[in-house]
């Protein structure tokens, strides 16, 4: 048999396992399909391991043609994503069990059905992604991951999940296609789409014919930067992990925004590689990025939306090690960075996976809302998540003898030999400035220093206070919950009391309610696996460096690295010490949000541009338009003809901007919307396809 054919068997099981859960609703295809994909992923591994990369082309779809591709990247990258999800579904069964979803969603199941319905779409769409070798097929299945994943933030379905799967959405649409749009121009521009071909294309690209690709660049990096939660196309992102099932959310963090950052890859490893403004801008980003994910974080006090902008935060790091990478290829010294940027996408998934899972049994156990001052002390009592939430948060705040430790200290080094290349006069073909360099690596630092401070911000709260007593908290009765459901706003009350105002109702379930004995286990198989890759790197996360050089356009490490080098235990003692400033400055003296809710680039910027001031633009042009054509007539009957009989009036057709807003709302708060917007920017790339053909 042709091993090749695995990778389309790798992608369309997960899509013919939905269409049968559909069928006959059985939660058995769901372990069968997991099951099946797990060891099919280990088979392809070994096939891998033992005659290379394989690869397969399915010429006449989309025009242009499938290419998937398996070496030894996406081996890595997609063994990580059926790992996620399998820890993922193994927790779903816990968190839609009755007494907590059911009570908010309305549904029986609690939503269950759906969730596991769109989560195999998602999962064959991403595999899709990571596999697809040109960027035209990753953007069509990157499409399908994005709209399948849309039922996930709006799962329960109250007015403030609507409110931020309607943003989600729109996110998704609006950054797929100005991607297309990025896309198409690149084609025109080079000529192909394949990633070999970009790499030759890039390698051969003199600096000017690099400039000449920024913008096409610039509208895929926004496009794909979006679903990663980069800035400044992130205000979706805190919202949208707050209203998903935490289940859900695990899955948004951990995977789906680094299938953004792989889109974001492509383009800096392959076309841009060397290029000193583009690195330059990408670097800047990603400090920005984490330095605004990591202080909102610390100005937080909801422990969904301090890990959703940790993530953010976390995303930054990735981003800067690409940037770097990118200034650094002008050298040839990008090796470092750049597998820092591909370790700290799998670090960061372990981490959040572990971080979310355990924010979905706290809020199986205490209700929605997770502010700090109510959950205060819930894992006193609780030694083994303790030691597991110890592990993470260690780790993802880059503390030595932890995985995470180790990516953090490669971005690190390649900031470091940055410095050090511009002191020796070597600028790549950018500043000299050596204080400007300097100051790129302190705000690293300060960024580094954010993530152990909001960590400890959840941390010491959560397992080191001491729990209120039990007649301290307030538990709604039975009696009060009995029949309540919050939908899209709406209030249904069967018992005795009426709630009122946006918010859902906090579902105190049972208080004893158990975690199952696997779920313990899978998170504390991947503390440990974090734990023994910080310990002994050199036999474990090295290695996994490796598979990604050829992807990164790097090169194998020769050598024994020096992780535990004094300038490398410095640059992290430097930043536990500025967050732990940050915390006793900061984190530990916020006792409530101090982020006023309108303060966000999606109210003050992106909504007022494009709700208010383009529509009014088109209508200002709109009624000019229209007296352009009446006015003449007008004109002619009140001088020449002397009809008096006729008075100026709006033509019967013009539609006023309150009526059109109105019926917009309505409009995109329906998944008809998103349907539409996706079928349209898929009607666009079929016809340019055709058109590209003849």
């Amino acid at each position: 048999m042709d091993n090749n054919i695995l990778l389309i068997v790798l992608v369309c099981l997960p899509f013919l396992g939905a269409v049968l859960y559909y069928a006959v609703k059985k939660t058995g295809i769901l372990y069968a399909v997991l099951g099946g994909m797990t060891l099919l992923m280990a088979y392809t591994s070994y096939i891998y391991i033992t005659q290379g990369e394989l690869t397969l082309s399915i010429d006449g779809i989309f025009g242009t043609g499938i290419l998937f591709v398996l070496d030894g990247f996406r081996v890595v990258f997609c063994s990580l994503v059926v790992i996620m999800w399998l820890v993922a579904m193994i927790y779903s069964r816990d968190y839609f069990r009755p007494g907590y979803a059911d009570e908010i969603s309305g549904k029986a199941d609690g939503g269950a059905a759906s969730f596991t319905f769109f989560g195999l779409l998602v999962l064959g769409a991403t595999l899709g992604m990571v596999l697809s070798n040109d960027m035209l097929s990753a953007f069509i299945f990157f499409e399908v991951m994005s709209l399948c994943s849309y039922p996930w933030v709006s799962h329960f379905g109250t007015a403030k999940d609507m409110k931020a799967a309607t943003s989600y959405l729109i996110y998704a649409v609006m950054g797929g296609l100005v991607t297309l749009t990025g896309i198409l121009l690149l084609q025109h521009e080079i000529g192909g789409l394949d990633y070999s071909y970009l790499r030759f294309v890039g390698e051969r690209m003199l600096h000017d014919r690099q400039m000449e690709l920024f913008l096409p660049c610039v509208l895929i990096i926004l496009g794909y930067g979006a679903k990663a939660g980069m800035y400044p196309v992130h205000t979706w992102l805190a919202q949208s992990y707050e209203a998903a099932p935490a289940c859900a959310t695990a899955l948004l963090s951990t995977v789906l925004s680094k299938v953004g950052v792989i889109g974001m890859a492509v383009v800096c490893s392959n076309l841009m590689q060397g290029c000193y403004e583009w690195g330059m801008m990408i670097l800047i980003v990603g400090l920005v990025t984490m330095l605004v994910g990591g202080l909102w974080a610390l100005l937080s006090i909801n422990m969904k939306r301090i890990l959703a902008y940790s993530s953010m935060s976390q995303i930054g790091y990735i981003i800067v090690g690409l940037g770097t990478a990118c200034i650094l290829g002008a050298a040839e010294q990008q090796n470092v960075a750049a597998r820092g940027a591909y370790l700290h996408m799998i670090n960061h998934s372990v981490y959040k996976m572990i971080f979310f899972v355990i924010v979905g049994i706290i809020a199986v156990e205490c209700g929605r809302n997770l502010d700090l001052n109510k959950i205060k002390g819930w894992g006193y009592h609780k030694p083994i998540i303790k030691i597991i939430f110890t592990i993470a948060v260690l780790g993802i705040s880059g503390v030595p003898f932890l995985s995470g430790y180790v990516s953090k200290t490669y971005i690190h080094e390649g900031l470091v030999k940055y410095l050090e290349l511009v002191r020796e006069g070597i600028t790549c073909g950018g500043t000299s400035n050596v204080a400007f360099v300097k100051m790129l690596e302190i705000l690293f630092l300060v960024g580094g220093g954010c993530t152990l401070a909001y960590m400890l911000k959840i941390y010491i709260p959560l397992f080191w206070c001491k729990p209120k007593m039990q007649d301290e908290i307030v538990v709604q009765s039975e009696t009060e919950m009995q029949g309540r459901v919050e939908i899209q706003g709406k209030t249904k009350i069967q018992g005795k009391e009426e709630f009122k105002g946006e918010e859902e109702p906090e579902i105190e379930p049972d208080r004893m309610k158990h975690t199952t004995v696997a779920v313990y286990i899978t998170l504390g198989l991947l503390a440990v696996c974090a734990l023994v890759c910080g310990i002994i790197p050199q036999y474990t996360i090295d290695k996994l460096g490796d598979t990604g050089a050829d992807f990164f356009a790097a090169e194998k490490l020769t050598g024994i690295y020096d992780y535990f080098s004094t300038e490398n235990l410095r640059g992290a003692g430097i930043s536990i010490a500025i967050g732990l400033v940050l915390y006793f400055a900061i984190g530990r003296i916020v006792k409530k949000n101090v982020i006023p809710s309108w303060f966000s680039l999606e109210k003050i910027l992106y909504k007022p541009i494009l709700l208010t001031i383009l529509p009014t633009i088109g209508t200002f042009f709109m009624r000019i338009c229209d007296w352009c054509i009446e006015g003449p007539v007008y004109f002619i009957r009140k001088t020449i003809l002397k009809d008096n009989s006729i008075e100026p009036k709006p033509h019967k057709e013009h539609i006023k901007f309150q009526e059109f807003m109105a019926t917009g709302n309505l409009l995109a708060k329906s998944v008809s919307f998103g349907l539409i917007m996706f079928a349209a920017a898929f009607l666009v790339t079929m016809i340019y396809l055709l058109f590209a053909m003849i």
